[in-house]
């Protein structure tokens, strides 16, 4: 008897029992796993792109953008925000302009006699001038022999200044057997008188040294020095040596008017000597006898007599030394007078030939500026 089959309680084909796929367990356990792989990796790259901007070179500004020339070192970039720069912060100090100087360069500058006057314009930085003025010396005579005649005034000292002012020189020129030597400001040394026989000529007085100080547009013009002339020799006799000599300058006068001392005097010229007959030569002038700011010309000689010689140049001019009469020696002529501004410390003053007194450099008539 054959059997009937047996009928699959929903139907189906009979055999084996089919078992449902289990990848999707796999895959859906497998998602929280990359998602953490995914955000671990970003973090690190994160992280190690952040370490090399740390390490990478600053970006250099482009081209054509300006900086802050006084900008501290390590500033942040532009853009970013910066903290504010401390207020004791200093700023930078342009450096100065260079010194003008409208005659001569370098330190010190010394000057001589050009017959004219001179400017130098104070440079940057310098607030005291140190100087050395020194006056013409005085004439020799002419017959029989020519000698020199007094010497100029030398003046040392310093004084005050401010940049951009101008200082104006003139160095006085020594007396000539002639014509008188040449000074700024009418201060020139007295020419000397033609004798009237065997040219028996006083020599002229020197011309003085002046340095005045003015601004910059020429204004507030005043004299900070004046350095006189040295007086002219008397003219000579038949003796050579029978000359009135000339006399040295030195003498002083202070820019406050109430101070009328003197400092080491101007000495007179010395009386001509007796020649080999009466009368004697004429005495020599005093020191600032004169009294315009050029020394007075020699006066003329009687007969065979020598002219007496001129008076240096200063603010005040030396007075001539007397003719002479007969056959004697004429007077030598005055120094002039010196002049020293209240504004000048650590002044000294002398004749040239005896500067050994205190140091300086001049032995005749010039200026020298140092600061």
């Amino acid at each position: 008897m054959s059997e009937k089959p047996t009928s699959h309680p929903h139907g189906s084909r009979p055999g084996p029992a089919r078992r449902r796929p289990q990848g999707w367990k796999l895959a859906a356990a497998l998602v929280p796993l990359i998602a953490l792989a995914i955000a671990g990796c970003s973090s690190s790259a994160g992280t190690s792109s952040a370490g090399m901007a740390d390490r990478a070179p600053a970006t250099s500004p482009a081209a054509g953008t300006a900086q802050p020339a006084d900008a501290e070192a390590g500033a942040p970039a532009g853009g970013s925000t910066a903290q504010p720069a401390p207020s004791s912060v200093a700023t930078r100090t342009p450096a100065p302009a260079p010194a003008l100087r409208s005659t001569a360069a370098g330190n010190p500058v010394q000057y001589s006699y050009t017959g004219t006057t001179e400017t130098w314009v104070v440079p940057a930085g310098v607030t005291s001038v140190r100087f050395e003025a020194a006056g013409g010396d005085g004439g020799g005579a002419v017959h029989p022999v020519t000698k020199e005649g007094g010497s100029g005034a030398i003046i040392t000292g310093s004084f005050p200044v401010t940049a951009g002012q101008i200082v104006t020189i003139a160095v006085g020129g020594d007396g000539a057997t002639g014509a008188g030597g040449w000074g700024a400001e009418g201060m020139s040394g007295g020419p000397a008188n033609t004798a009237k026989q065997d040219s028996r000529t006083g020599g002229a007085g020197g011309g003085a040294t002046l340095i005045a100080l003015s601004n910059a547009d020429g204004s507030n013009w005043h004299e900070i020095v004046v350095a006189g002339g040295g007086g002219g020799q008397g003219g000579g006799s038949g003796d050579p040596d029978l000359a009135g000599m000339g006399g040295s300058a030195g003498c002083l006068e202070f820019s406050n008017a109430s101070d009328t001392r003197c400092g080491t005097p101007g000495i007179a010229g010395m009386n001509g000597s007796q020649g080999t007959a009466p009368p004697l030569g004429g005495k020599g002038g005093a020191a600032g006898g004169a009294t315009s700011s050029t020394g007075a010309r020699g006066i003329g000689a009687k007969d065979l007599g020598g002219n007496g010689g001129s008076g240096g140049g200063g603010v005040t001019g030396g007075a001539a030394g007397g003719g002479a009469s007969g056959i004697s020696a004429g007077g030598g002529g005055g120094a002039g007078r010196s002049f020293v501004d209240s504004s000048v410390v650590s002044w000294q003053i002398s004749a040239t030939q005896y500067n050994g007194q205190f140091t300086a450099s001049l032995a005749g008539a010039g200026v020298i500026l140092s600061w």
